[in-house]
């Protein structure tokens, strides 16, 4: 019965990371097309920030 319930958290534990990472990624990727969308409508009012893509690796271990 520990097991199952040992099991069950750490089920519940890896979605809600999932989660979050999605939600992460969903902002970025919202956040970047916004970005994408205000540089080729006009110069950007602080000519110092720049468009640079970044690839993230995330591993959850089980």
């Amino acid at each position: 019965m520990e097991e199952l319930e040992t099991s069950l958290f750490q089920t519940r534990k890896a979605h809600r990371i999932e989660q979050m990472v999605a939600r992460w990624l969903r902002r970025s990727r919202d956040s970047s097309a916004r970005a994408k969308v205000a540089a080729a409508d006009g110069p950007a009012r602080n000519p110092t920030q720049t468009l640079i893509p970044v690839r993230h690796t995330v591993k959850i271990d089980k």
